[in-house]
C-alpha cells in the first residue's frame, strides 16, 4: 500500500510539471499518450485508494494556472476537460454507464431517452488552443468582450487582441433572446499553413514548433497581435459555456441543432465534420471511417468525441469533478512515441546525397513499429540538438516517413555522443564533399559507387519512369553483382539465361519479368527523361522540357541560357540537363535503341484546352490509373491538384468516391464531374 501511495504522490508531480509545461508554456515535454498514461495510471490509483486522494491531484482540475504576461480573466463557467476511452469495449462501456445513469435517474420516470434520436452527436477532437470566447449585448448586437484561454479551467489569459485575426470568430453577431454568451472551441493552424511557418522558422534560424498545437497556441499567446495575423489561424466552435437570456427558450433541444444555430452567428462549426449516431455500432462505424480519413483532413485531431445529442439528457447524466459524464474522447493510436537514438549512420542516394539516418530501439507508433528514421542533414541535427544516447520523442502520422521531433534533454544523462559526418563513402570510400550551400553533402564517386548505381536502377524501373513491372530491389541487388547490368540500356538486353541465374527465380517468375521488360520498351519522352534520373529534374519537370521538345538530340544541342527559357527549368537545374546530356550521351543513345516513343521529335502537338485549369480526384476509374488521369490533364495544360482545396475548379467523381472529399468540394463550391475524356477535353 506505501508503495502505491508513494506512486500517486509522484504522479500528481509528475502529471503537474507536464500540465506547466504543456499549458504554459506550450513546450510539452511527452507525447499525448505518455501524458494520457499517466493519468489513467494515477486514475486507477485513486479509484483504489480514494481516501489518499490529494486535493491537488490533477484528475481534479483542469490544465494548468495561466502565464504571467497576459492579464488574468476567469471563466464565467468552468471549462472542463474530456474523459478517454481508447478501444471500442471502453466506448461500450461508457455507453452502458450513459445508459444506466438516465434509467435511473428519478425524474427520467416513464421516460425512454434511448428511444429519442439521434441519440449521439460525434465530432471531431480538434488538436488546437481551447479558447473561450465572452460576448456581452451592446444594443441590438452581441459584442465580443474578451477571448480567454483554458487556463485552469477556472481563470485563463486575456488574448482577446490576438484573437480579432483568427478566421472563424465574429466580432459581433445578433441573437434574438440572449444578453451574453460564452462560446467554446479550439483554435487550430492548417497541416498546410503549420508546414509554412516552421519553413519561415528555418529561414530565420528560429526554433521550430514541435506540432500544429503548439504551433496555433505559440501563435496566439504573442504579444504582438500582428504576428498573430500572419499566421493563419482557424476557429473551430465545439460548443458554448455561461449565458445569460433575456427571452427564456431561446435555446434548442439538442446540441446539433444548437451548433446549426451557433453556425448562423457566422462561428465555424464546420457540420460536414458532425455526425448523427442513434446507437454505439454507428458510432463505432463512423469512428472507424474517420480513423482512415484523418489523414485527409486539412487539420489535425488527436481523436473523436461523442455527445448525447438531446440537451436534457446531458443535464441529467451530469458531470464528475474535471470532466463532464455525458460526454467522452475516443483518443486514436499514438502517433508519437518516445524512444532511444541508438545510433546515427549515413546512406547514400542515386546521385550521391549522404543523408543522416537515426537507428532507434524499436518502437511501436502510429501502427507500426519504427526503428529507423531520417534526420535530412547534419544541420537539422545541430538545430535540434540531437545526441547518439539521447531519448527522443518519434512521430508517424498515417503514411508519412518517421521523424525524430526532438530530444528529452531533461533525461540526458552522462557523456552525449555528438555525430560528425564521415570523410569518407560507407559503400565505396570516395570522398564525401560538402557542397557550395553548405547543406548537402555528396559522395564523388559516381557510378562506381554501389548505393548511386543501385539508387539509378531502382528509380529508373519506377512505375513514372520505364515502369518495368515486377522489377523488384532484390532482383536488382542480384543482376548488379553478377555484372548484368551496369548502364540503363543493359535492362533491355537481359535474356532467360541471365534470369535462371538469379536466387528464386522459376519459369513463370522469368516469363513475367520478360514480358514487363518487353511491356516497358513502349514509353513516353517525359518517362525517358525521369527515368534518367538527372538531378533536379523530377516528373513535373521532364513534363515541362516535353512541352517544348520530344527531341532528345535537339535537347542535347540546346545551351543553358536556352535551357532555361523552358517553363519550369531554373539555373541548377539547366546546367544538370546540360551537363548530364554531354556526358552521358552515349549512354542515351543506347537506351533510346531500345524504346518506342508515339513522338519521338518535333513540338508538343497536343491542343491546350484544360490550360490553367485545376482538377482534384475522388474514387477509382476502371480502365485508368490515377497517374493516367493526372498524364491526360497535364499534356493538355491542366492541374491535377493533390487534394481537395480552394485552388481546385472541379472534382473528378469516380467509384466509392471518399465522403469527406465530397463534403469539402461542395462546400467550396467545386464543380462535381465524371472523368469522361471526350467531355474535359472540350472543356
Amino acid at each position: 500500500m506505501d508503495k502505491d501511495i508513494n506512486r500517486m504522490k509522484e504522479l500528481v508531480s509528475l502529471i503537474l510539471h507536464h500540465d506547466k509545461q504543456y499549458h504554459v508554456f506550450d513546450n510539452p515535454e511527452i507525447p499525448d499518450s505518455e501524458y494520457d498514461a499517466l493519468v489513467r495510471e494515477l486514475q486507477e490509483l485513486e479509484k483504489k485508494y480514494p481516501e489518499s486522494i490529494d486535493p491537488n491531484s490533477p484528475t481534479l482540475r483542469v490544465g494548468f494556472a495561466a502565464a504571467s504576461k497576459f492579464k488574468k480573466v476567469k471563466h464565467k463557467a468552468p471549462m472542463l476537460s474530456l474523459n478517454n476511452v481508447f478501444s471500442i469495449e471502453e466506448f461500450r462501456e461508457w455507453d452502458a454507464r450513459v445508459r444506466m445513469a438516465l434509467k435511473n435517474n428519478p425524474t427520467t420516470k416513464g421516460k425512454n431517452f434511448a428511444l429519442i434520436t439521434p441519440f449521439y452527436l460525434c465530432e471531431l477532437k480538434f488538436d488546437g488552443l481551447s479558447i473561450d470566447l465572452q460576448y456581452v449585448r451592446q444594443g441590438n448586437k452581441l459584442m465580443l468582450d474578451k477571448a480567454v484561454t483554458r487556463g485552469d479551467g477556472e481563470i485563463g489569459e486575456d488574448v482577446t487582441a490576438n484573437v480579432r485575426y483568427v478566421h472563424g470568430i465574429p466580432l459581433f453577431f445578433e441573437a434574438n433572446g440572449l444578453d451574453e454568451i460564452e462560446i467554446r472551441g479550439e483554435i487550430i493552424i492548417s497541416k498546410e499553413a503549420f508546414q509554412a511557418l516552421n519553413q519561415k522558422q528555418r529561414a530565420l534560424g528560429e526554433k521550430e514548433y514541435s506540432n500544429p498545437r503548439n504551433a496555433a497556441a505559440g501563435s496566439l499567446r504573442v504579444l504582438d497581435p500582428m504576428v498573430t495575423k500572419e499566421r493563419d489561424l482557424e476557429f473551430m466552435c465545439y460548443g458554448w459555456g455561461h449565458y445569460v437570456e433575456s427571452i427564456v427558450g431561446w435555446m434548442p433541444e439538442t446540441q446539433s441543432d444548437t451548433m446549426d444555430l451557433i453556425q448562423e452567428w457566422s462561428f465555424s462549426t464546420y457540420p460536414e465534420f458532425r455526425w448523427a449516431a442513434d446507437n454505439v455500432d454507428e458510432v463505432i462505424a463512423i469512428h472507424n471511417r474517420v480513423k482512415e480519413e484523418r489523414d485527409h483532413f486539412w487539420f489535425d485531431i488527436d481523436g473523436f468525441v461523442v455527445k448525447l445529442n438531446y440537451l436534457t439528457a446531458q443535464a441529467l447524466v451530469g458531470f464528475v469533478a474535471r470532466a463532464p459524464r455525458f460526454m467522452i474522447a475516443w483518443k486514436f493510436p499514438a502517433e508519437e512515441a518516445v524512444t532511444t537514438l541508438e545510433g546515427i549512420e549515413v546512406q547514400v542516394g542515386r546521385t550521391g546525397a549522404i543523408t543522416p539516418v537515426a537507428r532507434l530501439e524499436p518502437v511501436f507508433v502510429g501502427g507500426v513499429w519504427v526503428s529507423n528514421a531520417t534526420l535530412h542533414n547534419e544541420d537539422e541535427i545541430r538545430r535540434k540538438d540531437l545526441r547518439i544516447g539521447d531519448q527522443v520523442i518519434v512521430r508517424r502520422a498515417g503514411d508519412v516517413v518517421p521523424e525524430v521531433v526532438r530530444p528529452l534533454e531533461n533525461e540526458r544523462h552522462g557523456n552525449p555522443v555528438f555525430f560528425h559526418m564521415p570523410h569518407h563513402c560507407p559503400d565505396c570510400g570516395s570522398d564525401i564533399v560538402k557542397e557550395e550551400d553548405g547543406k548537402i553533402y555528396r559522395c564523388t564517386g559516381g557510378l562506381k559507387c554501389p548505393a548511386q548505381k543501385f539508387g539509378m536502377f531502382i528509380h529508373a524501373v519506377g512505375r513514372k519512369a520505364l515502369n518495368i513491372v515486377g522489377m523488384g530491389e532484390k532482383t536488382i541487388e542480384e543482376l548488379i553483382s553478377r555484372g548484368f547490368i551496369y548502364e540503363l540500356a543493359d535492362l533491355f538486353e537481359l535474356n532467360s539465361d541471365h534470369l535462371h541465374e538469379l536466387e528464386g527465380m522459376g519459369e513463370k517468375s522469368i516469363r513475367n519479368l520478360l514480358e514487363a521488360i518487353d511491356a516497358a520498351r513502349d514509353s513516353t519522352p517525359q518517362r525517358f527523361i525521369y527515368a534518367l534520373g538527372i538531378r533536379h529534374v523530377g516528373e513535373e519537370t521532364a513534363k515541362d522540357i516535353c512541352r517544348k521538345t520530344f527531341n532528345m538530340d535537339l535537347i542535347r544541342e540546346m545551351s543553358i541560357d536556352e535551357l532555361m527559357k523552358i517553363d519550369g527549368v531554373g539555373e541548377e537545374t539547366a546546367k544538370s540537363i546540360y551537363t548530364y546530356f554531354r556526358e552521358n550521351w552515349e549512354s542515351i543513345e543506347k537506351l533510346l535503341k531500345h524504346l518506342r516513343f508515339a513522338k519521338q521529335s518535333g513540338e508538343l502537338t497536343v491542343p491546350q484546352t484544360l490550360k490553367g485549369r485545376n482538377f482534384a480526384i475522388t474514387g477509382s476509374f476502371e480502365g485508368m490509373s490515377r497517374d493516367d488521369i493526372k498524364a491526360f490533364i497535364e499534356a493538355r495544360g491542366g492541374n491535377l491538384l493533390p487534394s481537395v482545396s480552394k485552388k481546385a475548379e472541379f472534382l473528378l467523381l469516380g467509384k466509392e468516391p471518399s465522403a469527406s472529399k465530397l463534403e469539402k468540394a461542395t462546400k467550396l463550391g467545386l464543380k462535381l464531374i465524371d472523368f469522361i475524356p471526350t467531355v474535359i477535353e472540350n472543356f
